[in-house]
């Protein structure tokens, strides 16, 4: 690449973004251009240094690999690159010096120029003193004793000021300064006593009693005990299971007057560290829909049974009414006819049963919108992990299959899709629930970037009952299961999953209509007095005042949930006893109750990424206390952590656990300096520029805190 090809393609040059720490010298640096190739490699988004003649003309361009600002750079054409105008001392000009050096240099105000190699030293210093230029200095990094060893660059000393042309009276300055340096530093100021860290996850709620149906809590207690495991997590199961199988055929208007509707397709899971029992407690809310699936099938199986034998009887019919058909025809019976055409049209021997479908582990859109074809009532996505749902919606290309879940989660809405193969679906109640667990360590990485607002379109604020609860002190349990609560949950399944219209109004539902296509409840007179305080401090009290925008889309979506559980607290409370009526003010308060307890666990779990540098910090602390403990870091023998400090760069290679990312590091760090427990030192920038260098000394107070007993 020659000189005007290389003043074209800077022309070409996009600006570094404006956050970058050298976007003020765009007139030096910028990005390489879409598709170039500079030496047969793709330097598409490479930084690009402009070098230039002594008169500042273009005549030769570097590229650096940002992703690797390490690796040899690749170099065309001729030049030097000096910053305009000339950057005086220090900054992120000396990117490359050790921290002293770069402040002893600053100290005798010298200008530089860099010269990438393979350019000719020699050569450059004539152009520039034929140009007029003083070129005091042009020499290898290397041969400063002061500097980083192995650079493949040149540092120029450009016009400055006039103490001498050689080497050593160059290096002299350089070393003069630095022991002034030295030799002014101040002494250290005494360590502060560190202060205590919050190493705690936020507090949640525990579940109790009071706040389900007896029905369902006999079941959900028993499940957890003989396990054990945390019942939580059995009643998140049980609920979403529940609220799957009443689904779409009958709706409340929490609203006096108003027509604003919801259905129980509630979407639910539990967080929980492996070796939590998660897929037990999964299993145990499954268990009786996995009842209602195999009877089912066995029906399903008698149905089809039913309808080879019907269609034998059709094939038979239809061969006697085709020769009457033909002998009608011939007769001129023009009335005999249109008889025996109507009662061929009358056989539906052809329309295969379909299987009652409740739940499904791993779905494609396509195939879910088959399912809710044939089943209005919704369909239950169930997955163990939820890591692998998440994980595909996100897949880039992957939109529609997002969008198709996030309209599914109102439930009342109907959905068509047409495609040139499947041809058109027309699917009654669009109407999805999701139920799944996931690890902490996943949630964190799912919910960072919907945090930092990338890719929030609001779906794990669809999950309404996630739960992040306290593990239990294990024991061991050995006894039968309580078959009566298990038979009385299971026949609650399964009224419910027969329940029709009919059923319903006996309820106190109020009928279907033109205007509305399922019955649907009010609220009692006292019911409603509670939901509208509920709902106004909601708005009034939480979200008015919640500063964390995903706190508060999340708790905004609690105006489904709140009358869709209470709905399904009544179901299950009048269903055996024909009491019927409105929804009970009973039911609306649990409902409100488990609204608050839910509340407590979004706020633990949105924490993970929130506090996620307190939390960082806690595991660092941690990782340093068992290190004073030892005397030593055991792990890294090059190093004395306790007397030298450490950089983000150590932490990172130790590869701890909440640890491998830098930024999270940084910022651990930055909390523990706050708290004391370390002191920052600041250095110079890196090859390339970006955050400077810092090394973190250990407060040796904290050894003497934890002795005395503090957190």
């Amino acid at each position: 690449m020659n000189a005007s090809m290389s003043a074209v393609v800077w022309q070409d040059a996009q600006p570094l973004p404006a956050a970058h720490h050298m976007a003020a010298w765009s007139e030096d640096i910028r990005t390489a251009p879409e598709g170039l190739k500079a030496a047969g490699q793709d330097v598409t988004g490479w930084h690009t240094y402009r070098m230039t003649d002594p008169t500042g003309q273009t005549t030769g361009l570097c590229f650096v690999n940002p992703d690797r600002p390490a690796a040899r750079p690749i170099t065309t054409g001729t030049g030097a690159w000096v910053p305009r105008p000339l950057a005086g001392p220090a900054g992120d000009l000396w990117a490359t010096l050790e921290p002293e050096a770069a402040a002893a240099i600053a100290a005798v105000n010298m200008t530089a120029a860099w010269i990438p190699d393979p350019y000719s030293v020699d050569k450059t210093i004539q152009e520039w003193q034929q140009a007029g230029h003083s070129v005091r200095l042009l020499v290898r990094l290397t041969e400063l004793a002061s500097l980083k060893q192995g650079q493949n660059a040149a540092l120029g000393l450009i016009d400055p000021p006039a103490w001498g042309d050689c080497l050593e009276q160059v290096q002299g300055l350089i070393g003069l300064a630095m022991m002034q340096q030295r030799d002014a530093a101040p002494t250290p100021a005494p360590w502060p006593d560190p202060r205590p860290l919050q190493t705690r996850l936020h507090p949640v709620q525990a579940l109790n009693r009071a706040m389900l149906p007896t029905d369902l809590c006999n079941y959900i207690y028993d499940q957890a005990e003989r396990i054990p495991m945390v019942p939580d997590m059995v009643a998140v199961s049980v609920l979403v299971a529940l609220g799957s199988v009443l689904g779409a055929r009958v709706a409340i208007k929490p609203k006096r007057m108003d027509d604003f509707a919801v259905v129980t397709n509630i979407w639910g899971g539990f967080i929980a560290p492996p070796s939590s029992n998660k897929s037990a407690a999964f299993t145990a809310g499954l268990k009786p829909i996995d009842k209602l699936v195999a009877e089912a099938i066995t029906a399903h199986q008698a149905a089809l049974a039913e309808h080879q034998a019907s269609q034998i009887k059709a094939q038979a019919s239809a061969k006697a009414l085709k020769s009457r058909l033909d002998k009608a025809a011939k007769a001129g019976d023009s009335e005999g006819m249109d008889a025996i055409i109507a009662a061929m049209q009358e056989d539906d021997s052809d329309t295969v049963p379909a299987l009652r479908r409740y739940k499904t582990n791993d779905s494609s859109p396509e195939a879910l919108a088959e399912l809710e074809a044939s089943n209005p009532n919704g369909i239950l996505v169930c997955r163990d992990e939820l890591t692998g749902l998440l994980a595909n919606l996100d897949r880039e290309g992957n939109g529609e299959a997002r969008a198709f879940f996030l309209e599914g989660w109102n439930g009342t809405a109907p959905y068509e899709v047409d495609r040139i193969l499947r041809g058109h679906s027309y699917i009654e109640n669009h109407c999805l629930t999701v139920l799944g667990g996931i690890q902490p360590d996943k949630l964190i990485a799912y919910l960072t970037p919907a945090i930092r607002g990338l890719g929030n379109d609001g779906l794990i604020q669809r999950f309404q009952l996630l739960v992040y609860p306290d593990p239990i002190n294990w024991c061991y349990v050995d006894r039968a299961p309580d078959q009566t609560a298990r038979n009385v949950v299971y026949d609650l399944f399964a009224r419910i999953d027969r329940l029709h219209e009919g059923d319903l109004i006996r309820l106190g539902a109020h009928p279907s209509d033109d205007y509305n296509k399922r019955p649907f409840f009010r609220f009692s007179d006292a019911a409603q007095a509670h939901y509208v305080d509920w709902l106004t401090r909601l708005h009034t009290q939480k979200l008015a005042h919640e500063p964390q925008p995903i706190l508060c889309e999340h708790l905004s979506k609690y105006q489904k949930l709140m009358p869709a559980l209470a709905l399904l607290f009544h179901i299950v409370e009048t269903i055996n006893d024909d009491r019927g009526g409105p929804v009970s003010l009973r039911a609306a308060e649990m409902a409100a109750d488990w609204c608050d307890y839910l509340e407590s666990h979004a706020r633990r779990i949105y924490g993970l990424v929130l506090d996620q540098a307190q939390i960082a910090a806690a595991t660092l602390a941690q990782k340093i206390l068992h290190m004073g403990q030892k005397g030593h870091d055991k792990t890294d023998l090059t190093h004395d952590w306790l007397k030298d400090g450490f950089t983000a760069s150590m932490v990172a290679r130790k590869n701890w656990k909440g640890l491998t990312d830098i930024e999270t590091i940084h910022a651990a760090i930055d909390v523990l300096a706050d708290h004391q427990w370390l002191r920052i030192v600041q250095g110079a920038s890196g090859e390339r520029g970006g955050r400077p260098s810092q090394t973190a000394h250990i407060n040796p107070k904290i050894f003497t805190m934890l002795q005395n007993g503090h957190d």
